[in-house]
């Protein structure tokens, strides 16, 4: 890995490079310990925070050959893993040390990318994975001013990303090319460190991974394009040259991307959703009006929009890597296993909870009036529920429940959608999800009664599923059941203002 990493640096960044560490320090148990830590290429203003006494920020510069060090020569995993050591004396001048345990996991990262620790460039990262019981566990106030100044310093919520908290990252940036595909298609290239015959830029278009369509752009100092032709400049040692691109619509493409290679190796690329969206759009009812006694319908969290995603990792032991997951353009997704005890799913659904502010949405074909109110009671009041389901086991104890609610001023609306025979078997129901209105879901792989017996993944999905989740969600609850045949002979019933 180490011998990847010199390479890499001999490679693709500049000799003028000088490397920065931040470092987040928190006192746990009586000793010192590293929240979390990044070294990177980028140049960061050399500054200490004293959050607290007990807790403290630092950003410092460090020669790159050090950062090398916090990498191992060869591969780890979950058995073998790499002892990094981080030093530094606090704003009180005591010097502190820990010693991180880590799986090191190494990656190629693209600007477009989820999550880039404030960098603009394409990256080659490194990321020590620590073992969760070995997480230093700091105070909600110790938590949220560290959280705060990171933000400050690397554009980066913390808070949003769990899986990185005990953990050091290792960023080297890619200095070979500098791109922008945002308002204009710029490529600006380093000229002590790439040669232009070696670079080229492509155009593709892709549906769901499997490519369509592909043009290499061809660039002169004087060019002029089509109507409608894409417009992309690219700069090589103070010289510009234009190029265009007739883009033909590829029938069913879903994604467009734009990929800089430099001898065919791709070092920087942006996709764009195209042409459609592929949805999974599942109708239980036709025309006309809701027979929904209830006065109210679940407002609607999300519109029409072409966002990207925020996908994150929730809680319990991280199984597998980052994969690419195409939902009508490519986004990150991680998974999670929670094992069968009940504080891990506790903190699963804490994780969740935490990130609702006043609207959740719940599908769970296997409802458990105790699951229901754990999940409800955990939430503030302020914050309306709306829970879909088939099975509502222990029902009759559902009205002084939601009796309470409403007393408190809570909104807690139930819908039933039942086979002919009060099942689930006949209904569309099948999987377990939860929507926010902060442009997140979660998939659960069991149902919340049974998260502490269960082994079960739980997923956060793509923002361009979340927006589909909560349109479907809306359909099913207010459009009426027509009684066409066996697979869509289905009932509705309202609880909540209503009856079950």
């Amino acid at each position: 890995m180490r011998g990847i990493a010199e390479s890499w640096i001999d490679e693709c960044v500049e000799d003028s490079a000088e490397g920065s560490m931040l470092q987040v320090w928190a006192e746990v148990d009586g000793g010192w310990r590293v929240y979390f830590a990044l070294g990177t290429t980028q140049s960061l203003d050399e500054t200490v925070h004293e959050v607290r006494q007990d807790c403290f920020v630092a950003v410092d510069p460090v020669p790159l050959s050090d950062l090398l060090t916090l990498i191992p020569v060869d591969p780890t995993d979950r058995v073998d893993r790499f002892e990094s050591t981080l030093e530094r004396s606090t704003p009180d001048d005591e010097q502190v040390i820990d010693q991180l345990q880590g799986d090191v996991r190494m990656e190629r990262v693209y600007p477009n990318d989820d999550l880039q620790w404030g960098s603009t460039r394409p990256a080659l990262q490194f990321e020590h994975w620590v073992r969760e019981d070995e997480i230093p566990e700091l105070s909600d106030d110790q938590q949220a001013k560290a959280h705060e100044i990171v933000e400050e310093e690397i554009g980066v919520d913390l808070t949003r990303y769990h899986d990185y908290w005990g953990s050091l990252v290792i960023q080297f940036e890619d200095f070979r090319v500098d791109a922008e595909f945002d308002n204009q298609w710029r490529v600006d290239l380093n000229a002590d460190l790439v040669s232009r015959e070696d670079v080229a830029v492509v155009l593709e278009r892709r549906e769901y991974g499997e490519l369509l369509w592909q043009d290499s752009i061809e660039f002169e100092e004087d060019s002029g394009g089509g109507e409608g032709a894409r417009k992309v400049v690219i700069s090589y040692g103070g010289d510009e040259s234009t190029g265009f691109c007739e883009v033909e619509q590829a029938n069913g493409s879903s994604e467009e991307l734009i990929k800089v290679l430099i001898n065919g190796e791709t070092v920087n690329q942006q996709d764009f959703p195209v042409a459609r969206r592929v949805v999974t759009d599942i109708t239980i009812g036709g025309t006309g009006q809701s027979d929904s006694s209830s006065d109210e319908d679940p407002p609607e969290l999300y519109p029409e929009s072409d966002l990207s995603g925020h996908p994150t990792i929730v809680a319990g032991e991280q199984i597998w890597d980052k994969r690419k997951i195409d939902f009508g353009g490519g986004t990150t997704s991680r998974g999670w296993i929670t094992e069968a005890e009940s504080a891990v799913a506790d903190r699963a659904l804490d994780s969740i909870q935490r990130d609702v502010s006043s609207t959740v949405k719940v599908v769970d074909p296997y409802l458990d009036v105790d699951g229901l109110t754990d999940f409800v009671d955990s939430l503030d009041s302020d914050i309306d529920v709306w829970f879909i389901t088939s099975v509502l086991r222990n029902a009759s104890q559902l009205e002084s429940e939601l009796t309470r609610y409403k007393n408190q001023g809570q909104t807690v609306e139930i819908l039933r959608i039942m086979d002919q025979n009060g099942g689930p078997k006949l209904t569309p129901l099948h999987d377990r999800f939860i929507i926010t209105e902060k442009s997140r879901s979660w998939i659960l792989g069991t149902s919340f009664n049974s998260l502490d017996t269960n082994v079960s993944i739980i997923s956060e999905l793509p923002m361009r599923v979340t927006q589909t989740l909560d349109r479907q969600f809306n359909r099913w609850w207010t459009e009426p059941v027509e009684q066409k045949d066996e697979r869509q002979n289905c009932n509705k019933s309202r609880s909540g203002i209503s009856q079950l």
